[in-house]
């Protein structure tokens, strides 16, 4: 009669193989989601600042006696975290060739937004441009 006791069973080293490639392959997978996990939170900050840029730039757009400069501030409750710094400046139309010297002309403005966090150790930032548009009245009305 055969011995089936050296056949039933796995050897040692067919279980230290196995724990070793399922250990390997648990570190790898968190790895993956402590990844997916730091992007995402990432992602939610990119968002977060986009929003606070366009309600910043539509603050300032409405806003009757922008002028030329820079300006800066931070934003309050829960997006403390977050700056923002505005650039404006004139943005230059072409000229037309006959210009009526009583007629209103536009004034444009370009608005660089830029909103900046500390982040990983490094300061993330979003900006965004937009024009803002007026009319400078005639001198002779």
């Amino acid at each position: 009669m055969p011995d089936r006791a050296k056949d039933a069973g796995f050897t040692l080293l067919e279980v230290m193989v196995a724990m070793a490639i399922l250990g390997i392959s648990l570190v790898l997978t968190m790895q993956l989601f402590a990844g997916a996990l730091s992007n995402t939170a990432l992602s939610r900050h990119y968002t977060e600042a986009t929003f606070l840029a366009r309600h910043k730039l539509e603050e300032l757009s409405l806003d009757d006696q922008l002028k030329s400069g820079n300006q800066s501030g931070d934003f309050e409750g829960d997006y403390e975290k977050y700056s923002w710094q505005a650039e404006v400046s004139p943005f230059a139309l072409p000229q037309p060739v006959e210009v009526n010297e009583t007629a209103a002309r536009p004034i444009v403005l370009q608005i660089k937004l830029v909103v900046s966090w500390e982040e990983r150790d490094k300061t993330q930032k979003v900006e965004l441009v937009t024009l803002d548009a007026g009319i400078q009245p005639a001198e002779g009305i």
